[in-house]
């Protein structure tokens, strides 16, 4: 991920580069830090937590837009396991963004495109600076583009129990941005490949565990759908709003 985000930027003026670790206990801690050492990464400022142990995918997401975020940022979640493969995507996406904000439409997340993504997902279809545009629902991780307008409405990343380490924080974006009318799109012009050698949890764990959290996902998209706040807060729960 971070050799990839070096090869495709020319450089990351503007942005603050996060990264955040759940309590890894394989050596990546000090694979980051050497990495820090030996890389000025571009100009760009760059923050590392380690965190002492896995409070979840969610919540540290949530930690770091809480540190760091500033009103009207984009926030863009790049997973661990995914190797970028566009030059100059960061440049690309957000006019991709403002060509569509120029026609009149919202944009809420763009999603890199990867093998697969397509599959029973793409709706609408279209050309941005030569390339395939696809408008998709729902999006999920791996690579997202979160437009700071949107993240502006929504705050936070939903935490749907106490438990929760794994899986649904896009879906349930995806659910918000349809209730505002936002599109969510995957363009060509920014490629991933999924690498995904294996996951944090044991597979029959992850299982497992999704299934756990699949009801009050279910209850959450629901209340949303219903009319229900989009807020969330840094806790990761619902925020009525007033108004």
């Amino acid at each position: 991920m971070l050799a990839s985000l070096e090869d495709t930027t020319d450089r990351l003026d503007g942005c603050e580069v996060v990264i955040m670790d759940n309590g890894s206990d394989n050596g990546t801690v000090a694979m980051v830090c050497q990495w820090l050492t030996q890389n000025k990464v571009m100009g760009g400022r760059v923050a590392f937590h380690p965190l002492p142990g896995n409070v979840g995918c969610p919540r540290a997401l949530n930690l770091a837009i809480q540190w760091h975020r500033k009103p009207g940022q984009p926030v863009v979640k790049l997973d661990n396991d995914v190797r970028l493969l566009t030059s100059d995507w960061l440049e690309g996406v957000p006019r991709l963004i403002t060509g569509r904000t120029e026609l009149g439409r919202r944009v809420a997340m763009v999603s890199a495109m990867y093998d697969g993504l397509l599959e029973g997902r793409s709706q609408n279809r279209w050309q941005w600076e030569d390339l395939d545009v696809h408008e998709i629902h729902p999006v999920i991780g791996h690579a997202v583009w979160h437009t700071g307008w949107f993240m502006d409405k929504v705050g936070y990343f939903d935490v749907l129990h106490q438990d929760h380490i794994y899986g649904f924080e896009d879906l349930i974006l995806s659910a918000k941005a349809h209730v505002l009318g936002a599109e969510m799109l995957t363009w060509e012009g920014w490629e991933i490949e999924n690498l995904q050698r294996h996951g944090a949890l044991p597979r029959a764990v992850r299982d497992s565990h999704v299934e756990a959290m699949r009801p009050l996902y279910e209850e959450r998209k629901a209340a949303i759908l219903a009319g229900g706040s989009l807020r969330t807060g840094e806790d990761g729960n619902p925020i009525e709003e007033r108004g």
